[in-house]
């Protein structure tokens, strides 16, 4: 029964959950048909993280410099020119036009009486 045992363990390998063998190995006294499988379940996971942990490890951007980066933004809306659009229109320091029936939106008017 313990050669079965050991045998269903890699034959079934990727369908058995390694806490389930672990469980009916430990009820049953079968450690050391266990240990081989649960050895091969930690490399094989291992092996799993180590691939995962370099396919998603950040990009070394060292070599680029802050000019390289900012050139990367140029197509973007606003930044074609040069200039940050940081106000909507108008010269620093001039107020908006007053509307068409002459209220002063602007609050630079003086306080009415």
């Amino acid at each position: 029964e313990k050669e079965c045992f050991c045998a269903t363990l890699y034959t079934c390998y990727s369908h058995i959950s390694p806490d389930v063998a672990l469980e009916l190995g430990w009820i049953n006294g079968y450690h050391n048909f266990v240990i081989p499988f649960l050895i091969q379940t930690f490399k094989h996971t291992h092996d799993r993280l180590k691939a995962l942990e370099q396919r998603t490890a950040p990009k070394d951007d060292s070599g680029k410099t802050e000019d390289e980066v900012a050139s990367n933004y140029v197509g973007l809306n606003g930044f074609s020119n040069g200039m940050l659009m940081l106000e909507n229109g108008g010269m620093p320091g001039m107020a908006p036009p007053a509307m068409g029936n002459g209220i002063d939106m602007s609050g630079m008017a003086p306080p009415a009486r």
